[in-house]
């Protein structure tokens, strides 16, 4: 073994960050194709009660739907399935919507139970509480029990402290 003296290696840590932005660019990549967009709803204007409570958002278009408008006309929107113009504008009625819910847990029955899907309800502030207790009713009566009641948050005003009483 011949060791030399007085020679040094000139070792310099050197990190190459190129493997690194391969793998950011990547996930980047996989992140935009996986992620899916909100679709513009076809729906005609609800104004949804509020609740002060805290809700988990949910994407009405990837959703089955039931909207119940300010006159008391229903709508019901199938997930993944396109829905007739004048259905939207002129919405359907109580019976109707029996029916179709019918054919809707048929399908249902088939799926496993936590394949199921979630129905959500939409009713305007002004409708009358009987139009949604109606829905309430048909869906229990087709076993259909994964639905949802779908509201806005209310802006919490925060109170002042108390402070000292007023003085006379």
């Amino acid at each position: 073994m011949n060791f030399r003296r007085g020679e040094r290696f000139d070792l310099e840590d050197k990190i190459d960050i190129t493997p690194l932005v391969d793998v950011v660019f990547l996930l980047l990549i996989f992140l935009l194709i996986s992620t899916t967009f909100r679709k513009k709803e076809h729906v005609f204007v609800i104004k949804m009660p509020k609740v002060a409570a805290k809700r988990t958002e949910v994407v009405t278009t990837d959703q089955t739907t039931i909207m119940v408008n300010k006159d008391g006309r229903y709508v019901f929107v199938r997930k993944n399935a396109e829905t007739p113009k004048e259905e939207l504008e002129k919405g359907i009625t109580l019976v109707e919507l029996k029916k179709r819910l019918s054919s809707f847990a048929s399908v249902e029955r088939k799926k496993k139970i936590d394949e199921r899907e979630i129905i959500l309800i939409r009713a305007d502030k002004s409708v009358k509480y009987q139009h949604v207790v109606d829905i309430l009713g048909i869906l229990n009566e087709l076993a259909l029990s994964r639905f949802r009641l779908s509201y806005e948050k209310i802006q919490t005003i925060k109170a002042p402290a108390p402070g000292p009483a007023p003085s006379k």
